[in-house]
């Protein structure tokens, strides 16, 4: 999978008046996780992204985000350290 930005997308992130904030939802039967990438909370309309999951944790790890093939859909492999674990220091 490749992601091509537009010349005015560049432009409009090197302003830095349009931060990138890296947020994951995840869609699960009775749970939807949504996560932002790093320390913080955050509001994207009425949903609220959080950097710790009440059932799953913290992100620690994501792997390369890898096409699907033909219709599947993209693997991406993430880690989340339970909730009352911390990742040990590297």
């Amino acid at each position: 999978m490749t992601l091509r930005l537009s010349p005015q997308m560049v432009v409009a992130l090197r302003s830095g008046l349009y931060p990138i904030a890296p947020l994951i939802e995840i869609e699960m039967p009775g749970y939807t996780l949504r996560h932002i990438v790093g320390a913080g909370e955050l509001m994207w309309g009425s949903k609220r992204f959080r950097s710790r999951d009440p059932r799953f944790g913290i992100l620690v790890s994501a792997g390369t985000l890898q096409d699907g093939v033909v219709d599947e859909a993209p693997e991406w492999p993430l880690t989340f350290a339970p909730r009352d674990r911390r990742p040990s220091p590297t």
